[in-house]
């Protein structure tokens, strides 16, 4: 008996599919003699010119669509102004897919395979995914048609392609923004900025009518008014937003009180995208360079003031130390045990009657929990912060000739400072300087190439230069924070002589103007507070005297 099996001839059965990749579509699509054909069009801009062009893509589209007896017109989808690196936002060609899924397509004309977009894994799964509902896609510039083995491969080397382009491209306008941020050459937004508009000469010019209601914004907010309260009170005056609403928001209020560009100043580069494909703006944080941009236009507050501000909104941006409602005493009561701000809270005594306390925050472990452990400060009533500043006010009142006299001629010697001219004289000299050493940095970078053996005088040298300059560069900041200084000092002066003429010989009752107009801060100790002025002057009173005049 044979142990040999008989090899039969190979044969090749095919076994035909029994379901639909897309049994929800299966029994709805009647045999069509036409093919339902769409058209898409997408420019990434509104600039006028991309609009005639996107325009002229859709009539062109349904015009051709329209004339041939073969085909049924399905329908132009379009996106106007939305870039190709993401289908987020992108509202008409997500409708075509949704029309695609529905049956409502067969076929797709579009003008290119970057108007589909330019990110490759995205584009790749649109291909994939209209492969499968067996609607195909003509990309009339290329000439491509997505039926073919052959296509498909060049349709995945024209997506890499548009990925590269807008990779290119967004480096490119990435380095000339940044080379004309070095030039300190900056961009004005004037459509929603209140306050400004483009002069004749582009430059950005003052609007007074508008700049008038940002002094206002500021003003209110040194008077010690919140974000919320200076919001509602130009609501309720009908003053309409820079986005022209009716309704003002906290947020807007707060971004009016720290954009730079109100002193004249610029800051360049606050937000950034880490990449070409994210739309995302992130806060500059350090991960980018920066460039600030000083005297860059005409200013609307004054750098004092602006100084002034930004120091009193450090202080609110911790929610605890600021209170939340206006206050005079917001951010100018302090412990004199840790450094910390006093809170306003509401105690409420066995008899049940409220009282506004002033208490240390650094004596609340949580928002409700309070220890006594951490502060030996005391804890005060607010009619108690009142009086206070009312005998201390009085001291100073009984001297106001000799007082305003002093003041005068400390203003005259902080006025002769700024306009000697001395200080810029200096920072020109050492920018001069730097630029000198700079010089000479780059000059021995070029001598590494034709140094050989031992580097160590090299290195000396480098270290040398290098130490040299961040020696000027500190001298430089010193310099500016001088200047900055002087101008706040010469503003608080102002402030507190003009406030010091305006009130009689003796004040009687407290007025939250006046304290703000004069007092810098409340220092709070156990037995004493010092209440220190605007300019230098210092009054120092005992807590048990104050709480016996009430």
């Amino acid at each position: 008996m044979s142990n040999c099996v008989t090899t039969e001839p190979k044969k090749v059965i095919v076994i035909p599919a029994t379901k639909s990749l897309h049994p929800e579509r299966d029994g709805v699509e009647p045999i069509r003699e036409k093919k339902r054909v769409a058209a898409y069009c997408r420019v990434s801009t509104t600039f006028e010119e991309q609009q005639g062009s996107y325009n002229l893509q859709k009539k062109y589209f349904e015009t051709m669509i329209k004339n041939n007896p073969s085909w049924e017109f399905a329908g132009i989808y379009g996106d106007e102004g939305k870039s190709g690196t993401s289908l987020k936002g992108r509202t008409g060609f997500l409708m075509m897919m949704d029309d695609v899924r529905a049956g409502k397509i067969d076929y797709i004309i579009a003008k290119a395979t970057s108007r589909f977009g330019r990110n490759t894994s995205e584009f790749i799964a649109v291909m994939d995914e209209l492969d499968s509902y067996g609607v195909e896609v003509l990309f009339e510039s290329e000439g491509i048609l997505t039926s073919g083995q052959q296509n498909r491969v060049m349709l995945q080397m024209m997506g890499v392609t548009n990925e590269h382009y807008s990779s290119t491209l967004s480096n490119n306008v990435r380095w000339s923004k940044e080379r004309n941020m070095k030039k300190g050459q900056v961009t004005f937004c004037y459509k929603n900025f209140l306050g400004y508009e483009k002069g004749e000469d582009g430059k950005p010019r003052i609007v007074e009518e508008e700049a008038k209601i940002v002094r206002q914004i500021y003003e209110m907010f040194l008077e010690g008014n919140t974000y919320k309260s200076i919001a509602v009170y130009l609501t309720e005056q009908g003053i309409p937003s820079p986005t022209g609403k009716t309704e003002w928001r906290s947020a807007t209020v707060k971004n009016i009180l720290t954009n730079e560009k109100y002193s004249g100043d610029a800051l360049l580069q606050k937000t950034f995208k880490r990449n070409y494909l994210e739309k995302r703006a992130h806060k500059n944080n350090g991960e980018k360079p920066q460039v600030f941009v000083e005297n860059n236009h005409p200013a609307i507050i004054d750098k004092a003031t602006f100084a002034r501000v930004q120091e009193l909104v450090k202080k609110r941006n911790n929610r605890r130390n600021a209170g939340t409602s206006e206050s005079p005493f917001v951010g100018r009561v302090v412990c004199a045990d840790c450094g910390e701000y006093f809170g306003r809270k509401t105690w409420t005594s066995r008899g049940r009657i409220k009282y506004t306390m002033w208490v240390c925050n650094h004596k609340y472990t949580d928002e409700t929990s309070y220890t006594d452990d951490k502060c030996k400060t005391a804890n005060l009533r607010q009619e108690w912060i009142e009086q206070g500043y009312l005998y201390t006010i009085n001291q100073l009142l009984a001297r106001k000739t000799q007082i305003l006299g002093k003041y005068g001629r400390k203003l005259k010697r902080v006025e002769n400072r700024l306009s000697s001219g001395e200080i810029e004289r200096a920072i020109f000299e050492l920018v001069n300087e730097k630029k000198k050493v700079d010089e000479q940095l780059e000059a021995l970078k070029g001598e590494w190439e034709y140094t050989f053996g031992d580097h160590s005088d090299f290195y000396r040298r480098q270290d040398e230069l290098t130490n040299r300059n961040k020696a000027i560069n500190q001298k430089i900041h010193a310099l500016e924070d001088e200047r900055i200084e002087l101008n706040t000092e010469k503003k608080l002066i102002k402030t507190f002589m003009g406030t010091i003429e305006g009130m009689p010989d003796k004040l009687t009752r407290f007025n939250g103007k006046e304290f703000i107009g004069t007092v810098d801060r409340v220092m709070v100790s156990q037995s004493f507070l010092i209440y220190h002025f605007y300019g230098g002057e210092s009054v120092k009173v005992n807590l048990e005297a104050i709480r016996k005049m009430n």
